[in-house]
């Protein structure tokens, strides 16, 4: 690097890159002085004098998303864990994101009470984006999943329909037509749809416990 940027720089191994599983504190693995082998470089800002190092085993070809079909089943590695799910390695150019409501049927409130960075999983395919490269990824079974989708359905139409009618200047219990032309008062309306959402969830919660 000195002779491409005009002064010397610094090689970092950021602790991400130390090993597959999370590194709190990398003072507990070095210290000062330590003769660390096995170092390969993955990157180089010659403006910054920057070299970045890595321990990690280099990754297989990644793979491009029309060799993954929605349906399959598919093994990997939790690669990131965050608020909403987890990102999941199957040799794809781009990880699925496994949502939490797509890992189990019980109620998750810590993510990583059930999985953790590192962690197998075998894993299904739901959705993919060819455009977007992304994929959607799920650990329930299939019967599940539907159920979710049905759910997922149900609750945009609910959006959309609220929306339709916050936008219109009718009032509360004044008419509005549907989609096959009958009126419906607003109120009664949004309410059969909550109605019919929560007697799915009790539908399922049953299915369940039986």
């Amino acid at each position: 690097l000195k002779g491409k940027c005009g002064k010397g720089g610094y090689a970092l191994l950021h602790k991400s890159q130390i090993r597959d599983e999370p590194v709190e504190d990398a003072k507990k693995l070095f210290r000062t002085g330590n003769i660390v082998k096995d170092l390969r470089v993955v990157t180089i800002n010659y403006v910054k004098g920057e070299v970045g190092l890595s321990l990690r085993k280099q990754r297989e070809k990644r793979k491009n998303l029309s060799s993954y079909k929605v349906g399959q089943e598919y093994e990997g590695k939790v690669e990131r864990v965050v608020e909403y799910g987890a990102f999941v390695d199957i040799g794809a150019k781009n990880n699925a994101l496994l949502h939490i409501s797509r890992m189990s049927q019980k109620k998750i409130v810590n993510i990583r009470s059930w999985l953790n960075e590192g962690d197998k999983v075998k894993i299904r395919i739901i959705a993919k984006d060819q455009k977007k490269q992304t994929m959607a990824a799920s650990m329930l079974d299939t019967e599940a999943d539907e159920y979710m989708d049905r759910r997922s359905d149900q609750l945009k139409k609910m959006k959309n329909r609220n929306r339709r009618s916050k936008g219109t200047k009718g009032k509360k219990g004044e008419s509005t037509k549907d989609g096959d032309g009958t009126e419906a008062p607003l109120d009664i309306e949004l309410k059969s749809e909550i109605e019919y959402f929560e007697d799915a969830v009790r539908e399922l919660e049953d299915a369940l416990e039986g």
